[in-house]
């Protein structure tokens, strides 16, 4: 009885795993760097980064009818130096490291999801006095306040090496900053990224895995 249950299991765990492939492999990968214009809200900035690659994963999927659907995803660590200029109340200047996702299929376009933590540092706008206990007083040279910062975002991108084999892509991303603690709460802040990025040859090349997945098509 023992035996026919083990058989039976068997059976239909079997044919599930042998639709399934996987090759994993090793490449050199270049780093990206970014550069973008930086909005928050009607407050101009600029975005510079670099993005490390982590991994990559094509997936294919075929049918019975022999045609197939490929999805490529690739993962990046993600640091940038961001910047906008609130006129009258601040300059924000942030670090940010992020992980990025970024989804495609065959084709030029493609998407990304970032999530990342980091440093904020703001510098007031105008002279900022100091008084102390004896009535004197000081200029306090930038003076501003610290924060920890969360950030997630999503943008389009679309990449000219698919279509032209230029190592450029060109992409647009709205982000949500979230300041902490701001005045004893939190202060959101959206921004939206229009910019380039650049993937010259060999920038700290890294070798990276390359995991190859298929689904067959049951019988």
């Amino acid at each position: 009885m023992k035996l026919r249950i083990i058989l039976l299991i068997c059976g239909l765990v079997m044919p599930l795993a042998w639709s399934f492939g996987q090759i994993d492999t090793a490449s050199l990968h270049s780093s990206n760097l970014r550069a973008a214009y930086n909005s928050s809200l009607i407050y101009p900035g600029a975005t510079i980064g670099i993005d490390f690659p982590v991994h990559y994963i094509t997936f294919t999927k075929y049918r019975k009818d022999s045609t197939s659907k490929s999805l490529y995803k690739l993962r990046f660590f993600s640091a940038s130096l961001g910047y906008y200029h609130h006129q009258g109340f601040h300059d924000n200047l942030y670090i940010l490291p992020e992980w990025v996702m970024r989804r495609s299929k065959p084709g030029p376009w493609f998407t990304e999801f970032t999530a990342g933590l980091g440093y904020s540092r703001t510098f007031l706008g105008g002279t900022t006095y100091r008084v102390d206990e004896s009535g004197n007083v000081s200029i306090v040279p930038l003076a501003g306040f610290s924060y920890a910062v969360a950030a997630v975002g999503f943008g389009v991108g679309y990449n000219y090496f698919v279509t032209k084999n230029i190592p450029v892509c060109i992409y647009s991303r709205l982000n949500l900053l979230v300041m902490f603690p701001y005045n004893s709460t939190i202060y959101p802040r959206p921004t939206l990224e229009i910019g380039i990025i650049y993937t010259p040859p060999h920038l700290f090349e890294r070798k990276i895995s390359t995991i190859y997945k298929k689904k067959l098509p049951h019988s």
